[in-house]
């Protein structure tokens, strides 16, 4: 999907720019084309339906592949319910275990983490996203 939205300027120095972009958020920074001087408002003129548009770092593709790779990771079930592991004699109960991810993945997931020790072997993960 082509999302269209308005990228402000956020100190409010000059308006806010019409952008295209294949993402819903303007703080990523993938839109890919201007529209000049257009505002809502221009729709229902019209007179004002056509204007002009920039594009933003467009480079012709020669060739495009997509690499999907196999699915490699999977949960591993466990002997008992989660409830039943909550002991005293087990000070590290196991919620979820997966098998299968690689080093580069979990690096992945922890490459922006605030609450990252590598020197420790600990860290925090967003489950969430």
């Amino acid at each position: 999907p082509l999302y269209l939205y308005f990228r402000p300027n956020v100190v409010r120095a000059a308006l806010d720019v019409a952008v295209i972009s294949t993402t819903p958020s303007y703080t990523d920074g993938l839109e890919f084309v201007e529209l000049h001087d257009w505002i809502p408002e221009n729709a229902l003129e019209p007179d004002t339906h056509k204007t002009k548009a920039r594009l933003l770092s467009w480079k012709k593709a020669t060739s495009l592949k997509v690499h999907a790779p196999v699915p490699s990771v999977a949960v591993v079930q466990q002997g008992s319910p989660f409830h039943q592991s909550l002991t005293v004699s087990n000070p590290a109960p196991v919620l979820c275990e997966m098998d299968g991810i690689s080093n580069e993945l979990a690096e992945s997931l922890l490459e922006f983490s605030p609450g990252s020790a590598p020197s420790s072997g600990l860290a925090e993960i967003d489950l969430f996203g």
